[in-house]
């Protein structure tokens, strides 16, 4: 996979991250929204959603510094 295809991927990987970090309601909907009757996500599930959107970033950064480093 050449440098500019991995660096699509990795902005779009960004914008589900940033999803889940500003608004983890959608990620929980597009879960589990059929499966619930008005249900809404626990603050557990917010904030894991926000952790993990938070990591995914960090991951991101990471691999854009060593894709752009290397020759």
């Amino acid at each position: 996979m050449d440098k500019i295809k991995l660096i699509l991927l990795l902005i779009v990987y960004v914008g589900f991250c940033l999803i889940d970090i500003i608004k983890p309601e959608i990620t929980w909907k597009w879960k589990h929204g059929h499966d619930t009757n008005g249900g809404e996500p626990s603050d557990w599930y917010i904030s894991s959603t926000r952790f993990k959107g938070v990591m995914g970033l960090i991951c991101v950064v990471i691999l854009i510094i060593v894709i752009l480093t290397r020759s």
